[in-house]
């Protein structure tokens, strides 16, 4: 995953948000994506976390919730017709090494 610059604060609402990427791969196929997103925090009177969004920028098929492994026999992907009913059976998260 790779942060995309510092962190937003934005005091009077109490809220932290920041953009990033990560780069998913199909693991039977070894296919790869990279899905843009911005997560966003917000935070009660007491700093407790009362919001927690994740939202995609970039195209609507490169959200995992949608993904869909193109060139896989039907057969493969269990679920609805976007996507395995489980994607964390099918998709790696890539770890960048430091």
């Amino acid at each position: 995953m790779q942060i995309h610059g510092s962190p937003r604060v934005e005091t009077h609402s109490r809220r932290v948000s920041v953009g990033a990427s990560i780069t998913w791969m199909w693991r039977r196929s070894g296919r790869r994506w990279t899905e843009d997103f911005t997560c966003a925090i917000d935070f009660d009177d007491n700093l407790k976390i009362v919001s927690f969004i994740v939202r995609t920028d970039s195209s609507p098929e490169t959200c995992i919730m949608v993904a869909k492994d193109e060139g896989i026999d039907s057969s493969v992907s269990e679920g609805s017709p976007a996507g395995p009913a489980n994607p964390r059976m099918y998709l790696v998260p890539e770890i960048a090494s430091s």
